[in-house]
């Protein structure tokens, strides 16, 4: 800018030389030219601007890994066979307990053995996802179970006191619900082949009431809840193909809660219609958070990986001559049931939700077989 102002000082038909050179002061002193002030100085360039920072990339996630579960339809929305009353000679109802999906084969079977009260003569209703039967012609209400079918929340209800006029006598059936399930051909999972196999349930007892007419005879009188699935023999090859092992948790026993169970291994008896079968239930001390029985409005989290006890099961099996010629390899899950057995004058209640048989794979296995 100054440059440019000194040049236009000194145009010929602007300006004379004279006007550009300096003019004496009154002192003689020549004065120095003034200094040419830009009136409005270029402004100092602004740096340039910082870029915007760059968001922190996204954690990397574990993916999402899609768990092996065993048990089917365990929202239970495709209903339920129900069984009907004699253990002796058991049978089903042709029509299902229908509740979401209208129509759909279930594959849950609710088991009533020996009762006098028969849930298909009883109620449904439904609200929201959520269906309850009941037989409800006795007082109080003989027993009921409930689903909700958005989260997979079952409540069953037994009142054994509408069961039995006296209290229980030797080798006299009981009452039971019991949800059962089984597999066949390819859905079968061998035991031999797991690298875990996890039972899992979070389950309440929310009632337990004594109705005993009498005196307790704990040989005889108890409220349980139970668990089991059976260790069977599914290999077509084998001579002892269907010979199984009742492997069991004791979710409840009203004897008990509170306390150790002890590992108990015997022959399934007590009535006269039996299986005859191996019954092992492993001490709660093996599966229990706390190492007791749960006692009543104890909410539990049951997480059992059953492999080592199953290798148990089947060595004192074999040792007692219930499995014949059947190998470890034989053996796979062919069934399971839960619920209540009730040999006492009680009244029961439980919740159950989160079910499943959680199943991870070898990756080495033992030759397959023909399984069915």
């Amino acid at each position: 800018m100054k440059k440019i102002l000194s040049l236009l000082c000194c145009v010929p038909f602007l300006f004379s030389i004279a006007a550009c050179a300096p003019l004496p002061s009154d002192d003689g002193d020549i004065d120095e030219p003034p200094a040419i002030v830009d009136p409005e100085p270029d402004p100092e360039p602004k740096p340039d601007p910082k870029p915007d920072p760059k968001p922190d990339p996204e954690p990397d996630l574990d993916p999402i890994v899609k768990e092996h579960n065993y048990l089917k339809d365990t929202l239970f929305t495709d209903g339920f066979r129900l069984s009907k009353l004699d253990e002796g000679a058991p049978d089903y109802h042709t029509k299902p307990l229908v509740t979401a999906n209208s129509g759909a084969a279930p594959t849950w079977t609710i088991a009533q053995w020996s009762s006098k009260y028969d849930l298909m003569e009883g109620t449904r209703a439904s609200r929201f996802g959520e269906y309850t039967f009941t037989y409800d012609k006795t007082t109080p209400a003989a027993k009921s179970v409930s689903v909700n079918t958005k989260t997979g929340d079952l409540t069953i209800t037994l009142n054994a006191e509408v069961e039995y006029e006296n209290d229980r006598v030797e080798n006299q059936p009981w009452p039971c619900v019991l949800m059962e399930q089984s597999w066949y051909g390819d859905e079968l999972i061998r035991i031999a082949d797991m690298q875990s196999l996890t039972m899992r349930m979070d389950y309440k007892i929310t009632k337990l009431e004594d109705k005993m007419h009498g005196a307790v005879n704990a040989g005889l009188h108890c409220a349980q809840a139970v668990w089991y699935v059976t260790l069977q023999n599914r290999n077509y090859d084998s001579p002892d193909y269907g010979k199984y092992i009742w492997f069991g948790i004791l979710l409840y026993d009203n004897r008990l809660a509170g306390t150790v169970s002890d590992l108990f291994a015997a022959e399934d008896g007590g009535k006269e219609e039996n299986t005859g079968a191996f019954i092992y239930q492993p001490s709660s001390s093996e599966w229990s958070e706390t190492g007791l029985v749960p006692d009543v409005e104890q909410a539990t989290e049951l997480r059992f990986d059953l492999l080592k006890a199953a290798r148990s099961a089947y060595d004192l099996a074999i040792e007692r001559n219930y499995l014949g010629s059947t190998k470890f390899d034989d053996l796979y899950i062919g069934s399971t049931n839960f619920g209540f057995e009730v040999t006492g004058t009680y009244n029961v209640s439980a919740d159950f939700s989160n079910l499943g048989i959680i199943w991870e794979e070898k990756a080495n296995k033992p030759p397959a077989q023909n399984k069915g």
